[in-house]
C-alpha cells in the first residue's frame, strides 16, 4: 500500500510494518475516572452583624487600614463552631469572597486580609441604683448572665485556656446601636483607644460576696481595681481577659446575684465620665449586651518554611469579624480551610482509621491514600477487589478454582459475590469480569504485601475501598509510625452525578511527520498512523449486570488543564511531541442495566428510573482507537479473537473495570 503524502512524495508501508500485529498507540495508563476528589472544606457565612465604632478598628490579622472601613462581625456556622475537638491540633481557616465567572464558569477566590477570628458573648444585665456617695456606682451593673449557647463556649474556653491570656489581642464590650441610626441592627462600641498610657474605656467584673445584697461594690472597691490595671494584658479591661469571662460564666451558672460589671468611657476627655447609654435599657432596667474577644494570629510555618494562611479556630470561637467593606452582589463569603500537611503522633494498637482521621479534619481514604505504603498490622479486610480474565496463559488465567486460590477465597465465595452470573465455564473466556468478595488478609502470612499500596495493586481494590472497610479496626496502621496527613477538614466533592460512570486513558503525542530527507523518515509510517487514529472510541460491552451499547463518540485528545483561564475566548494548546494526550468520556449507565427491577412501591417513581439502579456491579468498556472516519484499528485495546492473535507481549486491558 502507498501513502501519498503530497504531489511528489509518496510512503510506501514495508512487508515488516505491515505485518508487525498491532498498532502501538503509546498509551501509558487506563482507569476508571474518578469519582469525588479532596477539597478543602467551605463553610458559608451569612449572617452578617453590622459593627459600629468611633474610632478605626485594628484587627489580629490586619495588612492595611481600607479607605473605607466597614467593621462586621460574621456568626460562624453551627457546624464549624463544633468542628474543633479537644486535642491539640486545630483547623485553620481563612475567610474568602467567592465568585463565579458567568463566561467561563470558573470560580475565583478573593482574600480578604483584615480579619480576626473570635468569640461573641451576648448577656442581660439590670442597671442599679447608685450607692449614696459612691457616684462610680452608678456606672455599675449587675450580671444576669448568657444565654445557654454562649455559656457552653464560655466553658470550652475556660477549659482549653485556663488562666492563659497570652492568646488575647482584643476584649470590646458592645451594646445596641440606636433604632434611629442608618444601622439598626448589629452591635455599636465606644472608643477603645489609649490616650496618655491610659484607655478612653475601661470594663472589669466584680463578685460580691454571695448573699442577698442588691448594692454594688462600693467606689473604694473600683479605686482598688483600677491599681491593678497597669500590670493587666488588655489596657481596657481590670481583670485578665480569662478572669472576666470565667466571672461573667459564673454568673451565668449561678444566676444568683452578685456580680457587677464595671463599665466607663469617656477616660481622659475631661468630660463627664459615662456608663452604658440609657436608650439600650429599653425593658425597664434590663439590657442585652455582648463581650467580644478576638484572638491573635497564631503563624506556623508549613514543611517548606511558609507562613501559613488563615488562623487556628479553636471549639470556642464562634464568629469572624473584618473591616474591609465586602461587595456580596455577585460573591458568597465563606469560611476556607487551609490545608495543612502535618505528621502525626506515633500510631498506636487503639487507634482506628477513623479516629486518626477525625483528630486531623481529613477524610479516612486521604489520610490511607497518603500513608499507601506505610505497614499494615493484623487482619485487613480488602473491599472492592476485581478480577478480568487475561488473555494467553496469564496466572491465574481462567480456571474458577485457581483464581479463588490465588485471591486466598473460594470459588464459592466468588460465585456469591456473581450473583448475576449463571454460566461458569471452566476456563472462563477471555476478559471475563469478576467481583471478588470481601478477602480477610492476614499481614505477613496471606498473599498482597503488607501495605495498602501492594493490597490495591495485588487484588486490583480502590485504596478508598480498603479504607472505607477498615475504618474502625484497631490498629489498622502498625504500632510506632508516624503517618503524612493533611490537616483540613477535608471534605470529598463528587466529580461525576450519580449514575454516572466513565474512564480516563493518557497517551504520549507523536511526533510530527518527518520530511523526506529528515533521517527519521523510516518513520514515518507508524508516525502517519498516531495522527491519523488518535480518537479513543468506546462501548459498554456485555456482561451480566450491563448490556451492550452502541459504539459512542470517541474521545478526542486534551492537554493537561493548568490555571484556570478568566478569558471567554480562549485558544487551543497545540500539542508537542511527548506531551500527554488525556482521554476522557463518561455516560449514564441505569438503563443499561440487565433485567432491572419493575416492582414499584406506592407513591415512590418507578425501579428503572433511579439514578442508583446498578450501583455494586461491575461495568466493563470495549475499546478501540479510531480515525475520524470512524474507522477502528487493531491495537493494544483490541479484543482478540484468538490466542494466536495475541502479540508478542501481552496488551494493555482492553476495558476499564470500575465498580459501579
Amino acid at each position: 500500500m502507498t501513502v501519498t503524502g503530497n504531489a511528489k512524495v509518496g510512503y510506501k508501508f514495508s512487508p515488516e510494518e505491515a505485518q508487525s500485529g498491532r498498532f502501538e498507540s503509546g498509551m501509558s495508563a487506563l482507569a476508571p475516572v474518578e469519582a469525588a476528589s479532596a477539597q478543602p472544606g467551605r463553610y458559608p457565612l451569612a449572617r452578617r452583624l453590622a459593627w459600629q465604632t468611633t474610632v478605626p478598628v485594628t484587627l489580629p490579622h490586619q495588612e492595611a487600614a481600607p479607605s473605607n472601613p466597614q467593621p462586621s462581625i460574621w456568626q460562624l456556622p453551627d457546624p464549624l463552631i463544633d468542628l474543633p475537638g479537644s486535642s491539640d491540633v486545630l483547623p485553620r481557616f481563612r475567610p474568602v469572597l467567592a465568585r463565579t465567572d458567568a463566561a467561563t464558569g470558573n470560580t475565583r477566590e478573593q482574600a480578604v486580609n483584615n480579619f480576626g477570628f473570635g468569640t461573641l458573648i451576648s448577656f442581660s444585665l439590670r442597671r442599679t441604683a447608685a450607692a449614696p456617695g459612691a457616684t462610680a456606682s452608678s456606672r455599675f451593673y449587675e450580671l444576669i448572665g448568657a444565654t445557654q449557647s454562649d455559656t457552653l463556649l464560655l466553658e470550652r474556653l475556660l477549659d482549653r485556656l485556663g488562666s492563659n491570656d497570652s492568646s488575647f489581642q482584643q476584649m470590646v464590650l458592645l451594646y445596641p446601636p440606636a433604632s434611629t441610626g442608618s444601622n439598626a441592627t448589629g452591635w455599636q462600641s465606644d472608643d477603645q483607644s489609649v490616650s496618655n498610657g491610659q484607655a478612653v474605656s475601661l470594663m472589669g467584673i466584680g463578685q460580691v460576696n454571695l448573699s442577698t445584697e442588691t448594692h454594688p461594690p462600693s467606689g473604694l472597691l473600683l479605686d482598688a481595681q483600677l491599681a491593678l490595671l497597669a500590670t493587666a494584658p488588655l489596657p481596657n479591661v481590670i481583670n485578665t481577659p480569662t478572669e472576666f469571662l470565667r466571672l461573667l460564666w459564673e454568673a451565668s451558672i449561678t444566676r444568683s446575684g452578685g456580680f457587677y460589671l464595671s463599665y466607663t468611657t469617656g477616660i481622659g476627655g475631661g468630660g463627664q465620665l459615662q456608663g452604658l447609654p440609657d436608650r439600650i435599657f429599653s425593658n425597664g432596667d434590663v439590657a442585652q449586651v455582648a463581650v467580644l474577644s478576638l484572638y491573635k494570629v497564631d503563624a506556623p510555618h508549613s514543611a517548606s518554611g511558609m507562613i501559613l494562611a488563615g488562623q487556628s479556630v479553636a471549639e470556642y470561637m464562634n464568629v469572624v469579624a473584618t473591616n474591609e467593606p465586602l461587595d456580596l452582589s455577585d460573591a458568597a463569603f465563606i469560611a476556607e480551610a487551609v490545608e495543612v500537611a502535618a505528621e502525626t503522633r506515633l500510631t498506636t494498637a487503639a487507634d482506628t482509621l477513623a479516629s486518626l482521621a477525625a483528630a486531623y479534619y481529613t477524610d479516612i481514604s486521604v489520610l490511607v491514600a497518603m500513608n499507601s505504603t506505610a505497614a499494615l498490622n493484623g487482619s485487613v479486610t480488602v473491599a472492592g477487589g476485581r478480577y478480568e480474565v487475561p488473555p494467553g496463559s496469564i496466572s491465574p488465567g481462567g480456571d474458577l478454582n485457581a483464581i479463588a486460590a490465588y485471591f486466598n477465597t473460594t470459588a464459592q465465595a466468588i460465585q456469591n459475590a456473581n450473583p448475576h452470573r449463571t454460566s461458569w465455564p471452566n476456563p472462563l473466556p477471555d476478559y471475563t469480569g469478576l467481583i471478588l468478595p470481601p478477602i480477610i488478609v492476614n499481614i505477613g502470612a496471606c498473599p498482597g504485601g503488607n501495605t495498602c499500596a501492594s493490597l490495591s495493586a495485588y487484588y486490583n481494590a480502590p485504596i478508598p475501598a480498603i479504607a472505607a472497610a477498615n475504618a474502625s479496626v484497631p490498629g489498622f496502621f502498625a504500632a510506632g509510625q508516624s503517618l503524612h496527613a493533611l490537616s483540613g477538614p477535608i471534605t470529598l466533592s463528587p466529580l461525576v452525578q450519580a449514575g454516572v460512570a466513565g474512564f480516563t486513558a493518557t497517551r504520549t503525542a507523536p511526533a510530527p511527520l518527518p520530511a523526506p530527507k529528515d533521517p527519521n523518515f523510516n518513520q514515518w509510517g507508524s508516525l502517519y498512523l498516531q495522527h491519523m487514529y488518535n480518537l479513543l472510541g468506546y462501548r459498554v460491552a456485555d456482561n451480566p449486570d450491563f448490556r451492550r451499547s452502541a459504539w459512542g463518540l470517541p474521545a478526542s485528545p486534551v492537554l493537561p488543564q493548568g490555571a484556570p483561564v478568566d478569558d471567554k475566548i480562549q485558544a487551543p494548546t497545540l500539542a508537542a511531541s511527548g506531551d500527554e494526550w488525556i482521554y476522557t468520556r463518561t455516560l449514564p449507565y441505569p438503563s443499561l442495566v440487565q433485567n432491572p427491577p419493575q416492582a414499584r412501591a406506592a407513591g415512590l417513581p418507578l425501579p428503572s428510573e433511579s439514578p442508583y439502579l446498578g450501583v455494586g456491579g461491575l461495568l466493563q468498556f470495549d475499546l478501540a482507537w479510531q480515525d475520524i472516519f470512524g474507522n477502528r484499528i487493531l491495537s493494544e485495546l483490541t479484543r482478540p479473537q484468538s490466542h494466536a492473535d495475541l502479540p508478542a507481549s501481552p496488551p494493555l486491558r482492553s476495558r476499564a473495570t470500575p465498580i459501579v
